[in-house]
């Protein structure tokens, strides 16, 4: 349930912040969504004690990675 609740977090905050930036009038420079995205990433990405990520979890570390790229796109897109 805490994975599913992530993942729809995710997706909103990325819709948001690719609105965001791309209307021009916005700048970033509050760091903090990146770096609580870089350790959400690195709690998701530890290894469980089965040894294999189940699809919940692989979902939600391709959305933070799409998040923290939305970054990246819309700042090379100006």
């Amino acid at each position: 349930m805490i994975l599913g609740v992530c993942a729809n977090t995710l997706r909103l905050l990325r819709t948001m912040l690719t609105e965001l930036l791309r209307s021009g009038a916005f700048q970033f420079r509050d760091t903090r969504v990146a770096s609580t995205l870089v350790t959400l990433h690195m709690v998701v990405c530890s290894a469980p004690s089965s040894g294999r990520l189940d699809w919940e979890e692989t979902k939600v570390q391709a959305l933070i990675v799409d998040v923290l790229l939305t970054f990246t796109r819309e700042s090379a897109n100006r």
